[in-house]
């Protein structure tokens, strides 16, 4: 069985599904069936980049670009070093660091 994504003329993924081939969809609706490989995933309400043969997940934040070559959508500002748990804050385009989070982990690690 293989997945497949059915893309309207937007690009946008507005199905998934499983098939042994992609005849097996023809019948289902006449939008376009795109295979989906192995090493990515698609999601409904994302695009597929016909150009690059990329699935691009739906957009979080406006700040944020995608990049190909990671296949993800990263912030303008690198997430910081230390090994704590941060949140994205768009209004302010900073990593802010989650304080109830961080002292669970503390607390957790402690006992």
């Amino acid at each position: 069985m293989n997945t497949f994504a059915q893309v309207n003329s937007k690009n946008t993924v507005i199905n998934i599904v499983m098939a042994d081939n992609s005849s097996n969809l023809q019948n289902i609706e006449a939008n376009t069936w795109v295979e989906v490989s192995s090493n990515t995933i698609a999601h409904i309400g994302g695009t597929y980049d016909s150009s690059n043969n990329i699935f691009i997940p739906i957009k979080q934040y406006d700040s944020w670009v995608f990049d190909y070559s990671l296949e993800k959508w990263v912030a303008p500002v690198d997430y910081p070093d230390e090994p704590k748990p941060y949140y994205w804050e768009e209004e302010s385009k900073t990593w802010i660091l989650d304080e109830i989070s961080d002292k669970l982990i503390v607390r957790v690690i402690s006992e």
